[in-house]
């Protein structure tokens, strides 16, 4: 939070942003995307993205606890959470189903993706290759709330 310029008294934790870091094994994210890639869902639980940068984007809420059952249940095991809350510093807890699993999916041609570089060193001082990447979205801020106090100064 400091980096950041929005520490406060009142916050929970030090941390307001961390690196990309693994979570699920690739055969977790087939699962899961084996899941949500369905027609019931996106009917009923897609929409258009605020994001969106083609009009295509869309983004998946609402649907895990009933429609994906491996979705809900790896992202409220245990061992998940013990994982996102030591990354953040505090024990979390998840407390809106709604969000468990929120997903985005992005809809772009791999040429448009490579005319929108995203710089590597932007994504992740952990990456070690200097190389620009195809951007899949523009850079967005979306994520699961956390509970947290914040100043009431504007940062």
């Amino acid at each position: 939070m400091e980096e950041l310029g929005a520490t406060c008294p009142e916050q929970i934790s030090e941390i307001g942003v961390s690196e990309p870091f693994p979570l699920f094994t690739d055969e977790a994210v087939e699962i899961m995307r084996a899941e949500i890639l369905r027609k019931e869902v996106f009917d009923s639980s897609g929409r258009i993205s605020h994001n969106s940068t083609t009009g295509k984007d869309c983004t998946l809420r609402g649907y895990a606890k009933t429609m994906a059952p491996f979705s809900y249940a790896a992202w409220t095991h245990p061992d998940t959470i013990a994982a996102v809350s030591a990354m953040a510093g505090v024990e979390l807890v998840p407390i809106m189903d709604y969000e468990i699993g929120h997903v985005n999916i992005a809809m772009k041609s791999e040429d448009a993706a490579a005319n929108e570089l995203v710089s590597s060193k932007r994504r992740s001082s952990m990456t070690k290759k200097n190389d620009d990447v195809p951007a899949v979205v523009n850079w967005h801020n979306d994520s699961y709330p956390v509970k947290l106090l914040f100043c009431k100064e504007e940062f």
